[in-house]
């Protein structure tokens, strides 16, 4: 991640862990497009963390990988996580040239491989 996405992040985290689930369909998604391997999901899903505790883990994973912001957006468009997801998105309305970003990612769809 940039550092503009990651403030992003930072600012509106409490608002984004709260909002994201992370279900097994969100993180094939993102073990799918090489954001999470598969030590990563293992993390995530220790059976004593709570689902806040998950999805703080996932955001802290997440800031340091290429990509993971489009990617995270991807992700929580196709599983339906909209709060989450309009959050992200306002990043674009605030800074344009972000926009710039998505359409360069290209990504696997969990649905159609």
């Amino acid at each position: 991640m940039d550092e503009l996405e990651i403030l992003h992040i930072t600012k509106n985290l409490e608002k984004l862990i709260q909002l994201t689930s992370c279900n097994s369909v969100f993180l094939a998604i993102l073990k799918q497009n090489f954001i999470l391997d598969q030590e990563d999901i293992q993390k995530l899903k220790l059976v004593h963390l709570t689902e806040y505790e998950q999805a703080r883990q996932l955001y802290s994973i997440l800031e340091g990988r290429q990509n993971a912001y489009q990617i995270l957006m991807l992700a929580l468009k196709e599983t339906k996580q909209s709060g989450a997801f309009v959050i992200l998105e306002e990043l674009f309305q605030l800074h344009p040239s972000e926009k710039t970003k998505m359409s360069k990612v290209h990504y696997s769809s969990y649905w159609t491989g």
